[in-house]
């Protein structure tokens, strides 16, 4: 982003990565693409010129920066409160909205006719009494309640396919772990799950939730379905080598 005091977006999204699998960030960034977010910023606390290169196709596009993060002392997961805090200043004026999550989460509207950008639209129009700038009166952050992936532990191979309900097409609904799209303008601190003390609004979970890859036992689960369009298009950039 040239310069960050310009409204650029209406929805974005950060994350940060260390030794994550390449293939799994970009089954991420292609399926948000195509949800309605319209820039990404990856945080990298190693390998700064791994990710810059590998993802090359979405920097050059604009569509994705990729941000040096390496600490010498890095330990997983203890840098991510700052990326969260560093993006959350980064995107206060040139982004409406912004995804905080990982690259092993999926936000997934129930309505499979609707993507994460409608959801979040509806919700916004629904929660205000009008809506001039399209904020809510509070700036309470929108809170996604976590489904962790109900299918027995396995090694995913991340590059069979860009559509995450091949690899598990089943949830589990947890109080655990929610996570936050938030409007950087109306949102002093951003936690890595939820608020704490804060108020937030709740996404009702006949909206939207959020599919979360993480190893688990449970077998048994609610079965969803993927958009049509978006299950087309996700396979088909996989089978054609689309990218960008």
């Amino acid at each position: 982003i040239p310069r960050f005091l310009e409204k650029r977006y209406f929805l974005s999204m950060c994350t940060s990565v260390s030794n994550s699998n390449v293939d799994r960030v970009k089954m991420w960034l292609y399926y948000y693409y195509y949800h309605g977010v319209e820039h990404v910023t990856i945080m990298a606390n190693e390998g700064f010129n791994h990710w810059r290169e590998d993802l090359k196709a979405f920097v050059s596009r604009g569509v994705l920066d990729v941000v040096d993060m390496e600490y010498i002392n890095h330990e997983a997961f203890k840098e991510q409160q700052v990326a969260h805090q560093i993006c959350n200043r980064h995107y206060r004026y040139a982004s409406q909205y912004v995804i905080y999550n990982d690259i092993d989460e999926f936000f997934l509207p129930l309505n499979v006719s609707e993507r994460i950008v409608d959801v979040l639209q509806d919700t916004i129009v629904s929660t205000l009494p009008h809506v001039p700038s399209l904020y809510p009166p509070s700036g309470a952050p929108f809170v996604i309640a976590n489904g962790f992936a109900a299918c027995f532990p396995k090694a995913y191979n991340w590059s069979q396919s860009y559509d995450p309900s091949f690899f598990c097409d089943k949830y589990n609904l947890t109080a655990a772990r929610t996570k936050l799209i938030a409007s950087p303008l109306r949102t002093n601190y951003i936690q890595v799950h939820g608020l704490y003390r804060e108020p937030t609004i709740d996404m009702s979970t006949s909206d939207m939730i959020m599919l979360h890859f993480k190893q688990t036992r449970m077998n048994e689960g609610v079965h969803y379905e993927l958009n049509p369009d978006l299950k087309r298009i996700l396979n088909d950039t996989h089978s054609f080598d689309y990218g960008f």
